[in-house]
């Protein structure tokens, strides 16, 4: 079930990340976190190698981003996919700040066979 626990997380990640103020990122859960609950803020975070991976992740984005997506992927399910997703999610906020301070939510009708499940 890890798969789909790593999915989820990612299908978390993306969906929080456009949300209007400011998201919401519990300390040190850049990576995988395997937590049944919230996980505690206070507990010691590994800075240092969360920064050695985005500095791995950096050089692999000089390359381009498809190329670097591409090369992160390939490693699932290593942690820094996460890490890539939440940096690359964190880019659009930054570069497009009037979209998220001033967009709106937009209604969408699902349509089609599995419409109920939405």
């Amino acid at each position: 079930i890890a798969d789909a626990g790593y999915i989820n997380s990612l299908a978390q990640l993306v969906l929080k990340t456009p949300l209007p103020g400011v998201p919401d990122f519990y300390r040190g859960t850049e990576l995988w976190d395997f937590n049944l609950v919230d996980p505690d803020n206070r507990r010691p975070v590994d800075y240092d190698a969360r920064r050695k991976c985005l500095d791995q992740l950096g050089r692999a984005a000089e390359s381009g981003d498809t190329n670097a997506a591409r090369e992160v992927v390939g490693r699932w399910p290593y942690p820094d996919v996460k890490l890539w997703t939440t940096a690359a999610c964190l880019a659009i906020r930054r570069d497009y700040p009037g979209l998220f301070a001033f967009g709106e939510y937009l209604p969408l009708t699902a349509e089609g066979k599995y419409a109920d499940h939405i």
